[in-house]
């Protein structure tokens, strides 16, 4: 799936139900949805333009808002067009 798909199931379902569909079907291993308080913050953080802020996950980790985003690939939240 990708950028696009993303944006369509956020679009038909609402961000929180595309965010878990995100995590389940766009990865592999599927990213646990004990990150889904995390991936709320770092995109609340990300609109806000807090990039630098250190967010902990689940795993114990910490990482920028920028790090969260970017391995997780949540420009469609941001509706930031990805990268060639």
């Amino acid at each position: 799936m990708g950028y696009v798909s993303t944006r369509e199931i956020r679009t038909f379902l609402g961000e929180d139900q595309a965010v878990r569909w995100h995590l389940q079907s766009n990865f592999y291993p599927p990213i646990t949805l004990s990150f889904l308080p995390a991936v709320r913050r770092a995109l609340a953080l990300a609109r806000a333009e807090c990039w630098e802020t250190k967010i902990e996950l689940p795993s114990g980790y910490e990482k920028t808002v920028r790090e969260i985003c970017c391995d997780l690939h949540l420009e469609a939240f941001l509706d930031i067009q990805e990268r060639a």
